[in-house]
């Protein structure tokens, strides 16, 4: 004896498109609060990585008992990059002072470089330390006549009031916090 089946497999247009509908308006909901958190976490991350860099600056400094330095640089990626005073956004090196001249020249050792960060984030500096940070032996931020030499900077995104400041004290401590908004 045979049975007939008479089940539907499978789903219906309307059913397949109510499905739909309801997933494109979950992802509209869900995509510029997915867009914030993907920037929230861009801009943590070059934080933490410009205060590694710092962190970096300083121990390299006590560790050698010499000038280290961590200043932007147009070029940080070039085979002899060079400081510069065009802001961070552009990329920035950390330079051990060797010949103790207290300039970067050919018998200084590169320790780090970082490549640019891009238009999602945007950096203000203190005027003290626009041109970088530089730590002597002891681990202070010093100024290149040898004064103490504390700033901050403010790293942000364009378009939002997210932003981070990272500051270094005269003692050469490295702080980062979320700015107010």
């Amino acid at each position: 004896m045979r049975q007939t089946w008479n089940a539907r497999h499978g789903f219906s247009l309307i059913e397949l498109l109510v499905t739909l509908a309801i997933a494109a308006i979950l992802l509209a909901v869900a995509a510029p609060s997915l867009r914030g958190l993907v920037g929230e976490e861009r801009l943590t991350g070059v934080t933490n990585e410009l205060v590694y860099a710092l962190q970096l600056s300083r121990s390299e400094a006590i560790k050698r008992a010499a000038t280290v330095r961590l200043c932007p640089s147009r070029a940080p990626l070039a085979a002899v990059p060079t400081c510069a005073d065009n802001g961070f956004a552009d990329g920035w090196i950390v330079v051990a002072d060797e010949s103790g001249d207290g300039l970067i020249g050919a018998g200084d050792r590169v320790i780090l470089q970082r490549e640019p960060v891009g238009g999602t984030v945007s950096f203000t500096a203190q005027a003290t330390v626009a041109g970088g940070v530089q730590f002597d032996a002891q681990g202070s931020s010093i100024t290149a006549a040898g004064a103490p030499n504390p700033g901050s900077v403010v790293i942000g995104r364009p378009g939002s009031a997210d932003s981070r400041s990272v500051s270094v004290r005269a003692s050469g401590r490295i702080d980062s916090a979320r700015s107010a908004s």
